[in-house]
């Protein structure tokens, strides 16, 4: 079983929805479809408007900045993993005037941390990582947007592990773009990154000359008007989404996103129990990811994956071969938590 923080093991319920027949992607069966994502996601993040991008949600956030940055910008990127670098260096394709704040991997970024640089470098652009699966920690991204936003800066959120796994008001919060990824909480297969936006970013998005073809949220925009996309749409994966929002919102969202969040924080507590260092600066938790360190990772995954059919994540950059990382996401639950603990200790020894 995966569980890794995505791609996940993808429940059996979405499975179907995606195995359902092919319709085709410019009829009206296929816009009732799409509206119902839409609708769905705006109302899941408090958005005006959510583009439904077939790509992987890098795909999403590089749409983003293509699409929304100007040459003369000033853009601040917050980095403190794998993820927030990458963010860094798509900003850079577009816009010469990028400052990355690089923070010690597994620390986190808070408002304290980064309003000096907010007020002396003065940004008109802020993008920074909300869940960073690469070091297992999550940004308190409303502190820190709520005040960019008192600045008139637009702020471009990757919410690629976090959305479907932490509560999101994206009015309340101060977030302009929202990146989404369905392989994640969502619990589907890659190939669609969803992005939602408000006010700030869609006056970007009409107002800045798009710098991507295939990426041009402009374009995106003007076909979401009639809910569709404006190249082929992965019918799919978006009947799987369908399917997978429809199941959040059986019940309240939030009552099943705390759940996970306690999940998280029971998987935490009991590698904390056998000895186990976690990743993660104190303060900084994840509602999704967990990591920690191990000795010989790198022996520990593949004794999961070939003796207990457990497929975790090992280390990215500078923590390959150190760390081990595993999603609370999709199918898992606190008996795979369990048998991945029990397995854990029979490997490692410990507990």
């Amino acid at each position: 079983m995966i569980i890794t923080p995505g791609p996940v093991e993808v429940p059996e319920t979405i499975r179907r929805a995606e195995a359902k027949p092919m319709i085709h992607h410019r009829t009206e069966e296929y816009h009732a479809l799409h509206k119902k994502v839409v609708d769905r996601m705006n109302k899941l993040v408090n958005a005006k408007e959510t583009y439904i991008i077939p790509s992987s949600g890098t795909g999403g956030i590089e749409a983003c900045f293509s699409s929304m940055l100007k040459e003369n910008d000033r853009v601040l990127i917050g980095a403190n993993g794998k993820f927030g670098e990458r963010m860094g260096d798509i900003a850079k394709l577009y816009c010469k005037n990028i400052r990355v704040y690089n923070v010690d991997w597994c620390k986190g970024i808070n408002l304290e941390r980064i309003k000096p640089l907010i007020d002396s470098y003065k940004p008109t652009v802020l993008g920074i990582v909300y869940n960073e699966t690469s070091t297992a920690l999550a940004n308190p991204i409303e502190e820190i947007c709520k005040y960019a936003h008192k600045k008139k800066i637009l702020t471009i959120v990757d919410g690629i592990s976090a959305v479907g796994g932490f509560p999101i008001n994206m009015k309340r919060m101060g977030v302009d773009a929202l990146i989404t990824g369905s392989q994640k909480c969502l619990g589907l297969p890659t190939g669609i990154s969803l992005v939602s936006v408000r006010e700030g970013a869609i006056k970007r998005i009409d107002s800045v000359k798009a710098k991507s073809y295939y990426f041009n949220l402009r374009a995106y925009r003007k076909s979401a008007k009639k809910n569709e996309t404006p190249w082929s749409s992965p019918v799919s994966l978006v009947q799987a989404l369908e399917k997978s929002l429809r199941n959040l919102w059986k019940t309240d969202p939030n009552k099943k996103m705390k759940k996970k969040k306690e999940l998280a924080s029971y998987t935490r507590k009991k590698l904390s129990e056998m000895g186990f260092k976690l990743m993660h600066e104190k303060g900084f938790e994840s509602a999704s990811t967990v990591g920690f360190y191990v000795e010989n990772a790198g022996e520990v995954k593949k004794k999961l994956a070939s003796d207990y059919g457990l497929i975790v994540a090992g280390g990215q950059g500078e923590l390959k071969g150190k760390v081990l990382r595993i999603g609370i996401m999709g199918r898992v639950n606190k008996k795979v938590i369990n048998q991945f603990i029990a397995a854990l200790c029979k490997i490692s020894g410990k507990g």
